[in-house]
């Protein structure tokens, strides 16, 4: 007969510790309220944003955030991982940083043309080519409840896109993509 594994007790008094996440962003106000929006109670999100930083900046201050977090003790550290979320848009750099954030073990998030092509995701499918502007036109109509009870279908939608471009031959994250899925899945848990 096995024997099950002895649950870890908690002393009394003492709180469990939840994941802290910080998320660099070149958002100053959807991708913020979008992540708060869908984030479980277990993890503790820590948005960071700032409205004229390119994408191999962002690269470059998560890089940063976590080479000085690690000098510290692990009961102390400020957050357990750091992404970054960014958009195609027209950033001359945006390849290099894609290969900056592999390199360094970054995760990121990064939609074409923009972040808002996530929120449309969400009710409807996007197969054709977007412009930013129409993206944030059609994301602005969009209700909070809805984004936050069809996350599933948006990364449904999202992983056919990415599908859409692979058999077509057109290089990943082309015009329209979104790999939001991946720290929307961290965020609440893949199952939700």
């Amino acid at each position: 007969m096995k024997r099950r594994p002895q649950r870890t007790r908690r002393k009394v008094g003492q709180r469990e510790r939840r994941t802290v996440i910080r998320v660099l962003t070149e958002g100053e106000a959807t991708e913020p309220q979008y992540l708060r929006l869908i984030c479980s109670d277990s993890v503790k999100l820590d948005v960071r944003n700032s409205k004229r930083t390119t994408p191999i900046q962002l690269v470059e201050q998560a890089k940063h955030d976590r080479s000085t977090d690690r000098r510290v003790q692990a009961v102390n550290r400020s957050f357990d991982e750091v992404w970054c979320i960014f958009d195609r848009d027209d950033h001359h750099r945006f390849g290099e940083a894609i290969q900056a954030a592999a390199n360094a073990d970054i995760p990121t998030a990064v939609s074409n043309p923009c972040f808002e092509l996530w929120l449309i995701l969400h009710v409807t499918e996007q197969t054709a080519h977007i412009s930013t502007a129409r993206a944030q036109t059609l994301a602005e109509q969009l209700n909070l409840d809805t984004l936050r009870s069809s996350c599933l279908e948006a990364k449904r939608r999202a992983l056919r896109l990415d599908k859409m471009h692979e058999r077509n031959g057109s290089p990943p994250r082309s015009n329209p993509s979104s790999g939001v899925w991946r720290i929307v899945d961290r965020l609440r848990g893949p199952s939700d």
